[in-house]
């Protein structure tokens, strides 16, 4: 029999004993063995479960939690071959949203994960340079988007309270109080070219175009198509984020004062200022540089 495996941030559901009972009828309605179950923590957020459930021999392995838990048990799958199965339970959920899966219906979406298709798609890399001298790179990978500057700030500001209580608006909520905030001379190269150097408020780069809300900040986005999306907003004053809102709603793909679209398969960002960075929603601190880059359709996903 095949046999797959749960890993599950307890956080992210109130009742244990009852969700491993549903899923498991799940897995044994489809003709499954009962799956090996992992729970994550503070100190391994996923990567370690991650790597030992292949080493169990798993045929698939299915994260329950937010953007940040999948991020991390993607890191420990990237290149394994073994597929995996996204049971969507975060706040933004913004892998699910743009493939199209079921998020917070647990057992929809294995259900999905155990009768549907293959998808090899594409995952971020990320090499970030604490201060500049290349020193000490830290290595990390991402799915969705990778962001240097204020979108980190407001995911980093945002209590997990007010996300509890008003899901992703709690993002926009929180972070009125950076809008303010001065933006910082940065310079950003694409595959080894100089693509824009100026005062930027924030640089994402995304495997995926879809945020929260329905909104496309990257029209061209796809996950397997082996590019980056980044887009360089800059804005300061009201009437500045009144033409960023206005123009990004639009889904218009010109470039403005306030809004510059790149594509690449490399984005090197360096800024005057230590900024701070997330990668999938996960605060990593600050940095002046990062180095972005591509592992073309190296994770498989179970898709519809």
């Amino acid at each position: 029999m095949k046999r797959g495996a749960v890993i599950v941030n307890p956080s992210k559901t109130r009742d244990l004993h009852r969700l491993r009972y549903d899923l498991s009828a799940v897995f044994q309605g489809f003709g499954w063995a009962e799956p090996l179950w992992y729970e994550t923590t503070l100190e391994d957020p996923g990567i370690g479960q991650g790597r030992a459930a292949l080493a169990e021999g798993v045929d698939m392995v299915c994260p329950l939690g937010g953007d940040g838990t999948v991020r991390c048990v993607a890191t420990a799958l990237r290149g394994s071959g073994v597929p995996m199965g996204l049971l969507a339970a975060g706040t933004g959920n913004l892998l699910a949203r743009n493939l199209g899966l079921p998020f917070r219906r647990y057992t929809d979406g294995l259900r999905v994960a155990l009768s549907g298709r293959d998808l090899s798609i594409d995952v971020g890399t990320v090499q970030i340079d604490r201060d500049g001298t290349g020193t000490a790179v830290e290595d990390h990978c991402f799915l969705v988007m990778a962001g240097h500057g204020l979108d980190a700030d407001m995911l980093g500001g945002t209590p997990e309270t007010l996300k509890a209580k008003i899901g992703w608006m709690a993002y926009v909520v929180a972070g009125t109080k950076h809008l303010r905030a001065k933006p910082v001379e940065t310079q950003v190269h694409v595959d080894g070219q100089l693509a824009r150097s100026g005062p930027a408020t924030t640089v994402m780069v995304g495997n995926c175009g879809q945020l929260t809300g329905g909104v496309r900040l990257m029209p061209q986005a796809r996950v397997d198509d082996g590019l980056l999306n980044g887009v360089v907003l800059s804005a300061g004053r009201p009437s500045e984020w009144t033409r960023l809102v206005a123009h990004v709603l639009s889904t218009k793909m010109t470039d403005t004062m306030e809004v510059s679209h790149l594509i690449g398969q490399e984005f090197s960002v360096r800024s005057t200022e230590a900024r701070s960075v997330e990668l999938d929603g996960d605060l990593l601190g600050e940095t002046v540089g990062l180095t972005v880059g591509v592992d073309r359709r190296s994770l498989i996903i179970r898709v519809p």
